[in-house]
């Protein structure tokens, strides 16, 4: 409950917080395919879901997100791998073979990981544009209290003298 003043009327009013939300940002993984690593973040019991992370990034494997701004009990992530697209018109580009090996393409290097027993170069540019773009989306839904001042809460008052010089 929160108590707000209107042109001198006191009022009650009621706000129901939202639960945390959980990210998680790797820049690399051992894992050598893309299912193992997803396995990692799905909840081997439906109760357990509320307790996972909204999204987890990883540069050299893509992503694992809940469709909904929440994970909610018995809902399962879905998983994307972000392969490297190579235009069809390249016919200078070799197939990859071995996963265990990076591949370069345009001078760039990129991670190959396996995916659905496939070796697949993963784009890690894409993977960190998706999960930024994501993370950007969820903490759009996401509501705090009015009543809440992140620059009181989190900022010295030298800090918030520092900003208005700027």
């Amino acid at each position: 409950m929160l108590t707000e003043s209107y042109s001198g009327g006191v009022g009650l009013v009621s706000y129901e917080p939202y639960p945390p939300m959980g990210f998680v940002f790797a820049y690399q993984s051992e894992v050598q395919q893309f299912e193992t690593f997803k396995r990692w973040f799905t909840p081997t019991d439906p109760n357990e879901a509320p307790n996972f992370p909204t999204a987890v990034g990883c540069l050299d494997q893509g992503l694992v997100r809940f469709k909904n701004n929440q994970p909610q009990v018995g809902m399962q992530p879905e998983g994307w791998a972000i392969p490297l697209v190579i235009p069809l018109s390249a016919s200078n580009v070799s197939p990859i073979t071995d996963p265990d090996e990076n591949y370069t393409y345009n001078g760039i290097t990129y991670p190959v990981k396996k995916v659905l027993g496939d070796p697949v170069a993963i784009d890690q540019s894409r993977v960190l544009l998706l999960f930024v773009l994501y993370l950007n989306e969820m903490l759009s839904y996401k509501k705090l209290n009015p009543a809440f001042s992140f620059m009181d809460q989190y900022m010295t008052d030298e800090m918030k003298l520092h900003l208005l010089v700027e």
